[in-house]
């Protein structure tokens, strides 16, 4: 049966001066990595609003144009002239 080989590699370097580099490297891309997502975050919350306020801008345009409905929508305002009268008798009905 054939022996497994295993290649070690070290965690750390044993320099100091590379150890520091790697921190401050590590560190660096980090603050990228926030900065960058910070911004991408602004990015999607301003598109977000921006298409909310459109969004609601075109509703408030689309009711406007329809106009408020009368609240006694069943009432017709009318001029009219009597051409005859009946008399009634209560009893007629």
């Amino acid at each position: 049966m054939p022996q497994k080989q295993y290649i070690r590699i070290e965690r750390r370097p044993g320099n100091p001066l590379v150890q520091g580099l790697g921190i401050f490297l590590g560190l660096l891309a980090l603050m990228a990595a926030v900065i960058v997502g910070g911004f991408l975050l602004a990015a999607l919350i301003g598109v977000g609003l921006i298409a909310w306020l459109v969004i609601y801008l075109r509703i408030w345009w689309l009711t406007r144009k329809m106009g408020k409905p009368d609240r006694q929508s069943d009432v017709v305002e009318a001029e009219y002239t009597v051409i005859s009268t009946v008399e009634r008798d209560n009893g007629d009905r």
